[in-house]
């Protein structure tokens, strides 16, 4: 039973390496584009973004609350 515990673990930890990594690029490719723009565009929309709908967190998603 550990294992299986340590085999989730370790999924999640690379998961996450993963995801820190894209959100290293993404975070490069929006500083570019807000040099090139002023930053008008990158405001523009995160101001879209922020004011969109949030879809509910799916059933059985790890980030639903748990009541």
């Amino acid at each position: 039973m550990a294992s299986s515990k340590d085999d989730i673990i370790n999924e999640l930890s690379n998961v996450v390496q993963r995801l820190s990594l894209k959100l290293e690029t993404l975070q490069a490719k929006v500083n570019e584009l807000c040099k090139k723009t002023d930053c008008t565009r990158v405001k523009n929309v995160n101001k879209d973004l922020l004011s969109a709908d949030i879809p509910e967190t799916p059933p059985g998603s790890l980030l639903q609350d748990k009541k």
